[in-house]
């Protein structure tokens, strides 16, 4: 795997010969299936743009007098704002045709199989201290080991074996699948 592209949502996408993976929103896509989807949304941001020019035609063959500066201004920046998103999503689909050297290096649903346990000490009815930046005097953080996830009572946070590993050893994502499936 290799981290490929960061967009102005600070959204992280992560390319295979096999999958993307959306890391912001922890989103697995098969190559396909990635492909079809960057297809409609350049198909769709296309369509808005072609509804849009329509309705500036309309509104001014309607209405010549009464767009004013700032409408105009709102739809030029529309149509901008438009233009960048199918610009990111044709890099984004260029993307997909990216070999890496190594073929299925990364395997995060192996990742996500192990304990947690493995990586935090629980007590014996399953609480450790929490790790998400809060000190607490007696452990809050219990370990959910059918779901495989822990939540904290203390601050509400409910994390997966990556999001404990990457909070406690202070890694990213690819780096932290990747000490997970090493340990």
């Amino acid at each position: 795997m290799k981290y490929l592209f960061k967009n102005q949502y600070d959204c992280k996408y992560f390319f295979s010969d096999t999958a993307v993976i959306d890391e912001t929103n922890y989103i697995y896509y098969p190559l396909s299936e990635f492909k079809q989807i960057m297809k409609k949304e350049i198909h769709d941001e296309l369509q808005h743009q072609k509804n849009m020019e329509a309705l500036q035609i309309k509104a001014r063959d309607r209405f010549p007098y009464s767009l004013n500066e700032m409408t105009l201004i709102y739809l030029e920046e529309a149509k901008i704002i438009s233009n960048k998103r199918i610009e990111f999503f044709k890099k984004l689909l260029a993307r997909t045709s990216y070999k890496p050297g190594d073929k299925n290096d990364l395997n995060i649903d192996k990742a996500k199989e192990r304990p947690i346990s493995d990586f935090v000490e629980f007590n014996h009815a399953g609480y450790a201290e929490c790790i998400f930046g809060h000190i607490d005097k007696t452990p809050s953080m219990y370990y959910y080991d059918k779901n495989k996830q822990v939540h904290c009572f203390s601050c509400g946070t409910t994390a997966d074996v990556i999001d404990v590993v990457k909070i406690k050893f202070n890694l990213d994502f690819i780096n932290a699948v990747k000490y997970i499936l090493n340990k």
